[in-house]
């Protein structure tokens, strides 16, 4: 079903698989533009360390679930790239 699947209209497909490869795009797009607009910084830098708790509701079933948390990631090293090419 997965090829058959694949060629309906993208009304069809799966939200969740989508929105989390679109993020993680972005996110990796972002952090392309940081290093390469800024040969100085460390990409170790651009990496976001979570606390425990939201290590715990990422993998949990929550209302906002894995999905917010991975766009409030996103949101926030697009901002950081923001921030970094001001200051130069």
């Amino acid at each position: 079903m997965d090829g058959a699947r694949s060629k309906l209209c993208p009304l069809y497909d799966n939200v969740e698989e989508r929105h989390a490869r679109e993020v993680k795009e972005a996110e990796a797009k972002a952090r392309a533009e940081v290093v390469e607009n800024n040969p100085d910084v460390d990409p170790e830098d651009l990496e976001i360390k979570v606390s425990d708790a939201v290590s715990r509701a990422r993998a949990g079933d929550h209302v906002f679930g894995h999905h917010c948390l991975y766009l409030v990631l996103a949101v926030l090293v697009l901002a950081l790239a923001y921030l970094l090419m001001r200051s130069c």
